[in-house]
């Protein structure tokens, strides 16, 4: 069965790679351990490689320049020093096969011959391979003292510039470094390339430099692309989790439409977009359109955008999906991170069918950094869903903080503007509060009234909803402390009408307005319903509550499953508190 399956390989190769040849390639078995290095310099030809023995193989497998060829990897353990585990030259096109758990690991002793474990800066790798089949390659320092890893595990060594193609299709991949990225470049070295990935499970990490992407000093400037797979991606000091290396910029794409993707960086860098440091811009372009994306900053950078002290001049667009993005300290959610603005060419769209749940201790929610300014544009449109938490419970003082910012610019002492656009359309659900429950965040900035600084502009459709209120109702907004005073405040109306979702119920017959809308238009006499299914999470608002304390004989009418709740207007509370939520049997205890 195994020679079969070998003969199989070597007819899709042959179909695949287009070669001259009108015979079956060779397979050709190889064994490191017994054979030494192995050279492929001719097309076409299968390799299956094994190494046998319990120790591992010093030897390595170096691919020709512009050589096509299948390698199997069965049951392969490399380990070397300072001299990559395989070597794949330049305009080189290799499928590598995962057959059984496989291992190439490099040391580095000598800061002048770092090396990566796969070098394929010039070359095409693609890697497949099953449910159980594996590949854990690691870059490590062993230098006395210390010169650091520098090499990436799969790309390129330090110094050298990765401007290949990585494929990952299938397999379990471990890629660990120190200063290279993971997968990507290795250190000061720019990441041109393109790396994709569409199924598999890939963990990639280093400590200064990218998990996916530039090493520590590297540019970002190519490709990401991730379809599918389970994608675990992290920096441990100052890297992004994706994107770029400790002060390196990430001026290239970041791309995820499937999957379950989890970035992190676990310092100062952003879970998703550029690394901590002067030269970490994110001014590239990061989009998700779909998947299951968690994103996240451990200290200061943003959780989707720029690393601590780096400007988001880039585009954030997010058009499905479920996002989860959060910054532990001072860095936005989505955005940038502290002591970085948003500039005049930055701008955040989130939009579709958008699921995103965004959270920050001290920093925005989406926007700048808390020391930073918002001078680019923040759009939440279509029927996205965005929910907005802020503040962080601090032990020793025993005390909550928090920003005040939800969407906009920082706030720290109030000094840093909102000059820029926030636009909420169409029919948008935003929800904003803090972790404690108190008070309710701004929209803006946070710069007192009397300042005038933040003249910046927020455009709100009277089909959006901003914490269960219309975006027409312009005044409630005010009063509930959520639109910033100083910015010129506009009101458009959709250009789509939400779907119709009617209710199984034929007792009232419900029009899909907004609830606080329908009680505001109701008239004397008048009952408004609504379901229990189409309240969120369950819960009634209680700006509903204060809505229809100011009606006079109109009833609000919730149908639960077995039975009706009916509010009359004169026994609404009208002090319930803007953040505030009822839980059906909340409401049956108040209303019984």
């Amino acid at each position: 069965m195994k020679h079969k399956k070998y003969i199989a390989i070597a007819l899709t190769a042959l179909l695949t790679f287009g070669s001259a040849q009108t015979a079956l390639a060779a397979v050709i078995y190889h064994d490191l351990s017994t054979k030494g290095d192995l050279k492929i310099s001719s097309p076409g030809d299968e390799y299956v490689v094994t190494s046998s023995g319990e120790s591992p193989t010093g030897y390595t497998i170096i691919v020709d320049n512009g050589v096509v060829t299948h390698i199997v990897l069965n049951g392969v353990n490399i380990e070397t020093t300072d001299e990559n585990g395989i070597k794949i030259g330049s305009n080189a096109n290799v499928v590598l096969e995962l057959d059984g758990t496989n291992s190439i690991t490099v040391n580095t002793e000598s800061y002048d011959t770092a090396k990566s474990g796969i070098n394929v800066a010039e070359g095409t790798l693609t890697i497949t391979g099953g449910e159980y089949d594996s590949l854990d390659v690691k870059v490590i320092d062993k230098g006395y003292p210390s010169d650091g890893a520098d090499g990436a595990a799969i790309g390129s060594d330090e110094g050298e510039k990765f401007n290949g193609t990585i494929i990952i299709e299938g397999g379990n991949i471990t890629a660990v470094s120190e200063y290279g990225a993971g997968i990507g470049s290795g250190y000061d070295s720019e990441m041109s390339g393109s790396i994709n990935i569409s199924g598999g499970e890939v963990e990639a990490s280093s400590s200064y430099g990218a998990g996916i992407g530039s090493g520590d000093y590297g540019e970002m400037s190519g490709s990401i692309t991730i379809s599918g797979g389970e994608v675990t991606a992290s920096s441990n000091d100052n890297g992004a989790g994706i994107g770029s290396g400790w002060d390196g910029e990430m001026s290239g794409s970041i791309t995820i439409s499937g999957g379950e993707v989890t970035a992190s960086s676990n310092y100062n860098g952003a879970g998703i977009g550029s690394g901590y440091g002067d030269y970490g811009e994110m001014s590239g372009s990061i989009t998700i359109s779909g998947g299951e994306v968690t994103a996240s900053s451990n200290d200061n950078g943003a959780g989707i955008g720029s690393g601590w002290d780096g400007e988001m001049s880039g585009t954030i667009t997010i058009s499905d999906g479920e996002v989860t993005a959060s910054s532990y300290y001072f860095g936005a959610g989505i955005g940038a991170g502290d002591y970085g603005d948003i500039t005049e060419s930055g701008s955040i769209t989130i939009g579709g069918d958008a699921d995103v749940t965004v959270s920050s201790a001290l920093g925005p929610g989406i926007g700048s950094g808390d020391y930073g300014n918002m001078d680019g544009k923040i759009t939440i449109t279509d029927n996205a869903k965005v929910d907005i938490t802020l503040g962080y419970y601090d032990e020793y003082d025993e005390r909550y903080y928090h920003n005040n910012v939800a969407i906009g610019s920082g706030d720290y002492t109030s000094y840093y503007e909102f000059t820029g656009s926030i636009n909420i359309h169409e029919n948008a659900n935003v929800t904003m509060g803090y972790i404690h429950g108190d008070g309710t965040p701004t929209i803006g900035s946070s710069n007192p009234e009397d300042d005038g600084s933040s003249t910046g502009s927020i455009s709100l459709s009277t089909g959006a909803m901003i914490n269960g209120t219309p975006g027409s109702d312009v005044e409630m907004l005010k009063d509930m402390g959520i639109l910033d005073s100083n910015a010129t405040i506009e009101t458009v109306e959709p250009t789509v009408e939400p779907e119709l979702v009617p209710d199984s119920r034929s007792t009232f017959d419900l029009k899909q307005l907004n609830l606080v809308q329908r009680i505001n238009e109701a008239e004397d006499g008048e009952v408004v319903a609504v379901s229990e299914k189409q309240l969120s999470k369950g819960k009634l608002p209680a700006y509903a509550l204060e809505a229809l304390a100011k009606k006079e004989n109109v009833t609000l009418a919730i149908l639960c499953e077995k039975f009706d709740i009916l509010i009359p207007s004169e026994d609404a509370v009208d002090d319930a508190g803007s953040t505030q939520f009822y839980t059906i049997d909340e409401l049956v205890e108040m209303y019984e």
